[in-house]
């Protein structure tokens, strides 16, 4: 889906540059944008802080 918003985004911006200019371009980005931040915040977040592996032996 991620792949496909990106490829659907970018066929849609590109059209909207050459009808509106480039404002147009704007509304598009927010949008991808939007879709990958809360992967991203995840991935910092473990990267900053691994999670805990537990080794217990019961």
């Amino acid at each position: 889906m991620l792949i496909s918003s990106f490829f659907i985004g970018g066929l849609v911006g590109a059209i909207g540059f050459k009808w509106v200019g480039f404002i147009a371009t704007l509304p598009l980005s927010v949008l991808l944008l939007a879709l990958v931040w809360r992967p991203i915040l995840h991935d910092a977040k473990n990267w900053i802080e691994p999670p805990v592996k537990c080794d217990k032996e019961d």
